[in-house]
């Protein structure tokens, strides 16, 4: 008994089909919004701002000194046009104004470790002077003290290294004191540009896709309320609105 012959290719479905390269940049998944891994990143960063028991001061993150920094020292454009920093032609030049909390930034290391780096801007405190009765706080810190929207930020390498110092500036009628969470080791990773002088320890490279998803996620979600709070009212609701008697009809 012959076998009658297939019509066609047999093995057409097995076949690669050739790229035209048009998707190339689609990615094979789908970014869904607030995942559980951007959720857990977004949980430890509002930890670490927590105060814990025992505290008097406030922790303020990176993000928000650096953004001031930037304000104040705007990028540094060369000769040819281009930057003296990589980024810095991506994050923008200075702003029109800066409308959030102001801080007065002082640094609690050593001379030398202030001299050889410091955030730009920042004042030198020495630890010790805290106990001096007469004048315990730097001239400058008098004109923020206890003003709206103004902060008295200490920082030194490790946060906890001013916590004790924090504490003692608050008993002391500093009410506006507050740390840098994480201390300059923390800041130097990501702001490196915002130092003046060299990193007192290793920068290492970050992956910021966790950072740049969770600011997308809170940019949707405040998006999502300002449409829910200015929505109209639909034509259901208007029409389920009980008249009053001089809308009624008249014959």
């Amino acid at each position: 008994m012959s076998v009658r012959p297939s019509i066609g290719d047999k093995d057409f479905l097995q076949k690669k089909q050739a790229s035209t390269g048009k998707y190339n940049n689609v990615s094979g998944k789908v970014d869904t919004g607030l995942t559980v891994e951007v959720k857990e990143y977004m949980k430890k960063n509002a930890q670490r701002l927590k105060k814990k028991p025992g505290e008097l001061f406030t922790r303020y993150s990176t993000v928000a000194l650096a953004d001031q920094v930037r304000h104040y020292f705007p990028p540094e454009v060369m000769e040819d046009g281009g930057y003296a920093h990589p980024m810095d032609e991506y994050r923008g030049g200075q702003r029109e104004a800066f409308d959030t909390t102001e801080f007065l930034v002082v640094d609690c290391r050593e001379t030398a470790d202030y001299e050889a780096c410091h955030i730009k801007g920042a004042l030198f405190y020495p630890k010790t002077r805290i106990y001096h009765a007469t004048s315990p706080f730097l001239t400058e810190m008098y004109a923020f003290k206890n003003k709206e929207n103004r902060v008295v930020l200490l920082y030194d390498l490790e946060e906890e290294a001013v916590c004790q110092l924090a504490n003692t500036f608050f008993e002391k009628g500093m009410d506006n004191v507050g740390i840098l969470a994480g201390g300059l080791r923390e800041f130097v990773q990501d702001f490196s540009e915002c130092i003046e002088g060299e990193s007192p320890v290793p920068i290492v490279a970050r992956d910021t896709r966790l950072q740049r998803r969770a600011d997308e996620s809170i940019a949707r979600s405040e998006a999502r309320s300002s449409v829910a709070h200015s929505k109209p009212k639909s034509l259901s609701t208007s029409l389920a609105k009980p008249r009053g008697s001089q809308d009624h009809f008249r014959f």
